[in-house]
């Protein structure tokens, strides 16, 4: 019993000096999250009040605050023959998972080899344009 207790200490200790994500690059994650998602929602209240559109909305047609600064190149495709909006681009591990955390949305995750893979969830079967690139954050809005 002995042994067990301290190989039970042993481990503990090894583990609490293993490094994890540091507090200020969990936090860039937070604020690229919350970013992504201000863009987003602007993106898709364009696609509403302007339906019929496709192509790129650029972001100065964008109802987006003076002051908001697109952090990581965000950017967005509006397909009208298919109802679809996309909104995606590179964030930083971790981004994903704040920003379906914060917005509580199953349709934001990873474009993984064409599909959409929730942070949680894992692949929620909707296929991702080939357009986007692999291991970018992305948001696939249905009839917007």
């Amino acid at each position: 019993m002995p042994a067990v207790a301290i190989f039970t200490i042993f481990f503990a200790s090894i583990l609490a000096f293993m490094p994890g994500p540091s507090p200020r690059v969990d936090q860039q994650a937070r604020v690229e999250a919350a970013n992504y998602l201000v863009y987003r929602n602007a993106v898709n209240l364009y696609a509403v009040q302007n339906p019929g559109f496709s192509g790129t909305i650029p972001t100065a047609s964008l109802d987006l605050q003076p002051e908001w600064n697109n952090l990581k190149g965000w950017t967005n495709r509006v397909d009208a023959a298919t109802d679809r909006v996309y909104v995606y681009g590179p964030i930083q591990k971790g981004g994903v998972a704040h920003a379906a955390r914060i917005n509580n949305s199953a349709a934001i995750g990873t474009n993984r080899s064409g599909t959409l893979e929730h942070p949680i969830h894992g692949s929620v079967g909707v296929n991702v344009p080939a357009f986007i690139p692999d291991g970018n954050i992305v948001s696939v809005i249905i009839d917007h």
